[in-house]
């Protein structure tokens, strides 16, 4: 019976990460409100993200999340690597997560 328990929680802490992974948390600075985003950015939305003077994304980690595969083959390769990066570290974080909590 314990076995069945810690595979349906750990089950279901996956499932939890998996779809918290994929919201998009907004704290606006003007309310103090929690905006939760889950649809992917459109390409008007992707093209208007703020850029440097290289075409590169500033601020990718908020959005990475919300890419969609078309737009991630649009990245330069600097930011191809960036999103490669935190890709990495988020599935590390879940990761450590997991093993907190098995």
């Amino acid at each position: 019976m314990r076995f069945f328990t810690t595979v349906s929680l750990l089950s279901s802490l996956l499932f939890v990460l998996l779809v918290v992974s994929t919201w998009h948390v907004i704290l606006t600075s003007s309310k103090r409100d929690y905006i939760m985003r889950i649809k992917k950015l459109s390409m008007k939305e992707f093209n208007a993200l703020e850029r440097n003077a290289n075409g590169d994304l500033i601020n990718m980690f908020d959005n990475f999340l919300l890419f969609t595969d078309k737009q991630v083959d649009l990245l330069s390769e600097d930011d191809y690597s960036r999103y490669l990066d935190y890709r990495e570290e988020l599935e590390y974080e879940m990761n450590m997560l997991c093993e907190e909590f098995a």
